[in-house]
């Protein structure tokens, strides 16, 4: 009867004490989604034409050989092209968050030669992701929702006046730009009294 020693999770260490590390862990269910029917994520998987290179499926050693052990827990295993294998040279250790930037519903954008998630255009711009989101739901040119600055509420700049009693320059306050005739309460009140007789006349 064999003692397991024959077993690659065994050779490998990946197994001690019958504790499976991560790799491991992941190893094994990249298989049960891409091959067993059964499994909750078939779906998405296997029943997409997603599959596990000969190289992976027969050989947790040799998936480990080529990505080697996760660079910390913040990694998962990603496939770069979302409807390719999982093989050599379609997967990396990625953080969940580039994993969601990878996702299938990303909105890739066009620009130039180069094709990035929304997200990253935004990131590289400047420009609010729900801007760029909302402006290319209204049609516009992928290129000019991630480019152009977005149009703020126009600023309030201090408009100059020249008092009407006093001839003074001054400012208004804002709260009070659209009616301030005078630069000051004397000058107000004056305005006020000359208004009062002229309507007395």
């Amino acid at each position: 009867m064999s003692d397991g020693r024959d077993n690659p999770a065994f050779k490998h260490g990946h197994n001690r004490r019958a504790r499976r590390t991560t790799e491991y862990k992941i190893w094994a269910s990249m298989k049960t989604r891409c091959l067993n029917e059964r499994d909750p994520a078939f779906r998405y998987y296997g029943a997409r034409g997603i599959t596990v290179c000969d190289r992976w499926r027969d050989s947790f050693e040799a998936f480990l050989e080529d990505m080697g052990a996760r660079p910390s827990a913040e990694h998962t295993l990603e496939r770069e092209d979302n409807n390719g294998n999982y093989e050599p040279g379609n997967c990396k250790w990625a953080t969940r968050v580039t994993q969601m930037r990878n996702t299938r519903r990303a909105i890739l954008v066009t620009i130039g030669p180069e094709t990035l998630p929304l997200k990253t255009w935004c990131e590289r711009t400047g420009v609010p992701y729900k801007v760029a989101h909302q402006r290319i739901k209204k049609g516009w040119e992928q290129a000019r929702a991630v480019t152009e600055p977005p149009t703020h509420s126009r600023p309030v700049h201090p408009v100059a006046r020249r008092c009407a009693i006093c001839s003074a320059v001054f400012t208004p306050h804002a709260k009070n730009r659209g009616s301030t005739k005078t630069c000051s309460k004397r000058c107000g009140g004056l305005l006020a009294s000359a208004k009062r007789k002229a309507r007395a006349a």
